[in-house]
């Protein structure tokens, strides 16, 4: 009686440090699984920050930098920035690699962009057919006050723009979500 008591006690022994084993096996798995999930998140969160930073750098600063406002220089309407308005200087910023990037995480933003230079460039046509025909002080005048509306169009779009960029990198970076069709955000 006495051998099968302590047999009983030996094999509860065992059972209880098999237990204890396992458990503490399993712990240390999730933990590695954790901190590497967690390294794996810290990871794309950096590469997310890098990516707005590289997208508000070569397409949200510039676009805002030229949608301060226009002026009528020379018969001609120009930007804020000094670029005339025509589709070249438009078309040199889709041109840059991270425009699709701005396409996919801002499409609202890039339509309204869309809008508005469509609208410039054809208020450009519309604002040198009139000098040519009109000249004078008036003239001048009567183009400026054509381009009022389109001016604060532009100014109010460059401040909501600027507004979104700076919350998204100084308060909100969390918003700036990972996108599957984005090329960029595909390599992380």
């Amino acid at each position: 009686m006495e051998a099968e008591e302590a047999a009983n006690g030996l094999s509860g022994w065992v059972i209880a440090m098999i237990s204890t084993l396992s458990g503490v096996f399993i712990a240390f798995l999730l933990t590695l699984c954790r901190d590497k999930i967690q390294s794996k998140n810290k990871r794309i969160q950096a590469s997310l920050e890098n990516h707005f930073i590289d997208i508000k750098i070569k397409t949200i600063d510039r676009i805002i930098e030229m949608s301060k406002g226009l002026n009528i220089v020379n018969g001609q309407l120009f930007f804020s920035n000094g670029s005339p308005v025509i589709p070249n200087v438009i078309n040199s910023i889709k041109e840059n690699e991270v425009y699709i990037c701005f396409q996919i995480h801002f499409p609202n933003e890039e339509e309204n962009w869309e809008e508005l230079t469509t609208k410039a460039l054809k208020t450009n046509k519309d604002i040198i057919r009139f000098l040519e025909s009109h000249k004078g002080d008036n003239a001048l005048n009567e183009a400026n006050r054509i381009i009022e509306t389109l001016n604060n169009e532009f100014t109010a779009f460059s401040h909501k723009l600027h507004g979104k960029s700076y919350d998204i990198e100084y308060y909100q970076m969390e918003k700036f979500k990972k996108n599957k069709k984005c090329p960029i955000c595909r390599k992380f």
